[in-house]
């Protein structure tokens, strides 16, 4: 059902801030009397005494506020525009960021990621819940008033009616832009600037290890996603690094200014630009404390990259799923599953849907097998299935460190041509030894004394011991 009101974000911003300083004042004077305590830690306070949900969608509320938290640290925060807006809205007001990431993971949880300000829940009660917080009776009633109020006479009356009228859907809608001015279209089809898939890539690729195992799709959507990054991120570097002499310059910087000039003039490339940015200021600085900042700004800025971040995450889950699978156990299972989608979406809460399709991968006769292997010893997984999910982590791991090795080749090639020894980056990759293919997927030819077909020999090569295909393995080598 559509909303019946039609109240912009802004005004309802205003109403939100309203609120907070006027009848819901408790919550200001609750954050003002705490100011020690994380995002997560405002995100529950606001729940508590604005919202009053019950605790209802608590991690999620938690989460958000810590996301939002993290990406505002980044100049070009990863955020739906109106999650910005808000977070600066109540910053701009004099909160903390982790007070104003509290106050917008809560909003996040009431009206969507992107903060819809018409989201609408008509079974709310009375005239349902409406808006960014999801207002519902006396204080519906009180932001249609402030809205009548506060509303500039030519952007029209706050309130449209539509109960008496559905809104078809159409595919039109498809087009249709949001309040961001992004369509649904634009949204399933924006690319992720590491992987080069879109949201139906992600999909595809995804489906390979729990449904279309053995074709190799996914493994080819990858690799295609991969080369289109390739080709557009020279276009980013560009950017980022006119981007970067550009706010140096409007903040004096002498060199970045001379710099940027002959960028602007044509007479070197972005990263020729870059590399003699860093070159002079370490001229300039020599060593002590300015030369010891330049250093500790290097690295923050390193790792503060969302690419370096994502990649130590997928590095810390390759590491437990190496560890998980030395000793099969229940416990290990459960470990190797989880930390297998933690591989394939750094970001994520995995959740038990989530867990569930993954345990489950592979054909009926495997999830069978499996059930009777958790029955008999306690384990979730089929030694096949085990095996297959390590596989697919190794190959995982390998193309997130290609990506990584890219970014941090670029950042040793600037800290050395600035005179810097390239080691003041950290290094996030796996140090362990790298899980190779198992055996017991590495089915060799029928050889032509084997007494039965194809299909049989496979169950003879997975039956075996993993002593006994190595040796096989090793003399067909030899």
């Amino acid at each position: 059902m559509a909303a019946p009101f039609d109240i912009p974000f802004d005004t309802q911003l205003a109403f939100l801030w309203n609120e907070l300083t006027g009848k819901e004042n408790r919550t200001l004077k609750a954050f003002r009397g705490n100011n020690q305590l994380s995002p997560s830690g405002y995100a529950k306070q606001f729940e508590q005494l604005y919202e009053r949900a019950g605790g209802s969608g608590m991690d999620a509320r938690m989460n958000n506020a810590s996301m939002v938290f993290e990406q505002m640290q980044n100049e070009v925060p990863d955020l739906p525009q109106n999650v910005v807006r808000a977070y600066r809205f109540l910053t701009d007001k004099g909160l903390s960021g982790a007070q104003a990431s509290g106050i917008v993971g809560n909003l996040m949880a009431e009206s969507y990621p992107e903060l819809r300000a018409n989201a609408f829940n008509p079974e709310g009660g009375g005239q349902g819940a409406y808006g960014i917080a999801q207002w519902r009776g006396s204080r519906l009633d009180d932001l249609n008033a402030f809205a009548k109020a506060n509303m500039p006479q030519e952007a029209g009356p706050p309130l449209t009616a539509k109960m008496n009228g559905k809104k078809p859907m159409s595919l039109l809608s498809f087009f249709q832009p949001d309040n961001k001015g992004q369509t649904l279209k634009d949204r399933l089809m924006k690319r992720d600037p590491n992987t080069g898939l879109n949201f139906f890539g992600r999909v595809g690729a995804s489906l390979d290890p729990l449904v279309l195992q053995g074709t190799g799709m996914g493994q080819q959507i990858r690799e295609q996603g991969l080369q289109r990054a390739a080709l557009e991120k020279n276009e980013v570097d560009i950017n980022y690094s006119i981007n970067f002499l550009r706010a140096k310059s409007q903040a004096g910087d002498a060199i970045a200014t001379r710099i940027l000039g002959a960028v602007e003039q044509k007479l070197m490339t972005p990263k020729d630009a870059i590399t003699l940015y860093y070159s002079e200021v370490s001229k300039l600085g020599g060593v002590g404390k300015e030369r010891t900042k330049m250093i500790a700004d290097a690295r923050k800025e390193f790792t503060g990259l969302q690419r370096v971040k994502d990649f130590d995450k997928v590095a810390n889950a390759y590491g437990r799923i190496s560890a998980s699978v030395k000793e099969p156990s229940a416990a290990g299972d459960l470990s190797l599953i989880f930390n297998y989608m933690k591989m394939l979406d750094p970001q994520s809460v995995v959740r038990e849907g989530e867990f569930a399709a993954a345990a489950a991968a592979g054909g009926y006769g495997e999830r069978i097998a499996a059930m009777v292997q958790k029955l008999k010893d306690g384990t979730l997984l089929t030694a096949v299935q085990r095996a297959d999910f390590v596989d697919r982590a190794n190959k995982l791991y390998s193309e997130a460190e290609s990506l990584y090795d890219n970014t941090r080749d670029q950042y040793i090639t600037y800290a050395t041509e600035a005179g810097f020894d390239p080691n003041i980056l950290p290094d996030f990759r796996y140090s362990g030894e790298k899980i190779q293919k198992p055996t017991i997927l590495q089915v060799p030819p029928r050889p032509d004394s084997f007494n039965g077909d194809d299909a049989a020999w496979v169950t003879e090569w997975q039956s075996q011991t993993e002593q006994w295909r190595k040796e096989y393995l090793e003399a067909l080598d030899g």
